[in-house]
């Protein structure tokens, strides 16, 4: 299996526009208030840094994402250290080294995400967060998976918290949850 496949590593760039930075913005405010401070926080597809850079300050931010221009951006971000990797394989950490892990409209773009779920439960440590955000349907045609689909697979390894749906912009779906 070729762990690059689906995947286009430069398809990744600064997002511009009002209402991509208005969602950034609500989504940054409500993770920095589910990630507080003095956490290790992994990034999965952590893009150009845009939303991180709104939980980076006061945390260790590893920032993980296969397109090299976003994350040129992203290492310009104070505080977020950007590593390249695919998020289709095992991620290049050891077992239980993050707090929490953040996947913000990355899971629908991944061909494996039980594979990338599973790997984020490895690296979190015990009672770790993941929390993350998915658009709604109408807004991505081309999903790889249904809201059912994405829930099971979450119900697997962790333990739902929060779901706010529809309230960020843009429709996404935001949820906080803890690994069991």
């Amino acid at each position: 299996m070729n762990p690059h496949a689906g995947l286009q590593p430069e398809h990744r760039v600064r997002r511009q526009g009002f209402l991509q930075d208005l969602v950034n913005e609500r989504q940054g405010r409500l993770f920095r208030q589910w990630l507080g401070e003095n956490g290790r926080i992994l990034d999965l597809g952590c893009w150009d840094g845009a939303l991180a850079r709104h939980y980076a300050a006061g945390n260790d931010v590893i920032g993980l994402d296969l397109g090299l221009a976003a994350l040129r951006l992203a290492a310009q971000v104070p505080g977020i250290r950007a590593v390249q990797a695919p998020l289709s394989g095992p991620l290049p950490f050891p077992d239980e080294c993050f707090d929490a892990a953040v996947l913000a409209d990355a899971a629908e773009h991944l061909p494996w995400l039980a594979l990338i779920l599973a790997e984020a439960h490895r690296v979190l440590r015990p009672e770790g967060l993941l929390v993350g955000s998915v658009p709604l349907a109408c807004h991505l045609p081309d999903r790889r998976f249904t809201y059912s689909d994405f829930h099971a697979l979450l119900a697997r390894r962790f333990r739902l918290e929060v779901l706010i749906s529809g309230q960020l912009g843009v429709g996404s779906t935001a949820f906080r949850c803890r690994k069991m």
